[in-house]
């Protein structure tokens, strides 16, 4: 087996899906010819599709013997174990098969329920099950210029706010209060005064 650098075996990617699999498993073993039918067929359509192996065989042999049949990309069985720890948490791994299908440039979540999506879609006519959202209905290029927009509003809006809250902050209203009713106390209490000593 030949190991290959990360960044380069994904460049070009439109989609990858990191598929949570081992050799002692059953539903696994069952589910993996269907996902490398489905993985086939997408690629023959020029969908740019890539899956990652991330095993939990316990022993190399296992891996290499369950892995041989896949034509897809793994995480070397030396680090299995560190990637299982990080990534299982992250995608909500609770049990395998699991296959989590992120979005190939920004590793946005498609979705973390990989396993039903090939099981109901089977031609791959939704593929790569994108949550429907404005956003994602978009053209990429349209897309990245309307967050960017969004993000200068955001910031704009941001600063707005900080300065209001910095203007209507307990210690300046207090001050611009005083400013304000001071004075007005001061001529009311002079008046008084003098209107006394005209009485007296």
């Amino acid at each position: 087996m030949v190991e290959v650098d990360t960044t380069e075996a994904l460049r070009g990617k439109n989609t990858v899906a990191l598929y949570f699999s081992a050799s002692w498993c059953g539903p696994c073993r069952q589910f993996t010819p269907q996902l490398i039918q489905f993985y086939n067929s997408m690629n023959k359509k020029g969908k740019k599709f890539e899956i990652v192996l991330v095993s939990g065989d316990r022993t190399s042999e296992s891996f290499v013997d369950y892995y041989s049949k896949m034509p897809w990309l793994a995480v070397p069985i030396t680090v299995t174990q560190q990637v299982n720890a990080k990534l299982g948490p992250k995608y909500k791994l609770k049990g395998i098969p699991h296959l989590v299908v992120l979005d190939g440039h920004d590793a946005t979540v498609y979705s973390l329920d990989g396993r039903t999506k090939v099981a109901q879609d089977k031609y791959g006519l939704e593929f790569p099950w994108r949550p429907r959202t404005l956003m994602n209905l978009l053209p990429r290029p349209v897309a990245s210029l309307l967050k960017a927009q969004i993000e200068k509003v955001k910031a704009s809006l941001l600063q707005l706010l900080t300065g209001l809250s910095d203007l209507l902050a307990p210690k300046r209203l207090l001050k611009l209060l005083l400013d304000k009713v001071q004075p007005q106390q001061q001529q009311q209490q002079g008046k008084a005064r003098k209107s006394v000593k005209l009485n007296a």
